[in-house]
């Protein structure tokens, strides 16, 4: 609302909102892959000082890209209706909003 009231375009909004969607979804996917492979390779440690299995880690990155494409797919899927909603409410009006 307040951007909006600054002299921020409708779909300067919009971008605004999608391009901080595509910065917390790869923040997510790196934190996210690497905690990954940080339990699997616990999991295989734990495995060989538990049951004394000697299995290595191996990861598929193939897999680890197409999961990543398609959580940034959805996730940007998820962000467009509200980002493209507050380009159609009135300045003032998201000013309000804010206030409840």
């Amino acid at each position: 609302g307040i951007l909006r009231a600054l002299g921020a375009g409708r779909w300067q909004l919009c971008r605004m909102g999608l391009a901080e969607t595509s910065l917390l979804i790869i923040a997510a996917c790196i934190l996210g892959t690497g905690q990954g492979i940080y339990l699997a390779f616990m999991a295989t440690r734990i495995d060989h000082l538990m049951a004394g299995f000697n299995s290595r880690l191996v990861v598929a990155w193939g897999a680890v890209g197409v999961c990543s494409l398609a959580t940034a797919g959805l996730a940007l899927l998820a962000a467009w209706w509200p980002a493209s909603r507050a380009t159609y409410e009135a300045a003032r009006a998201l000013i309000a909003s804010g206030r409840e």
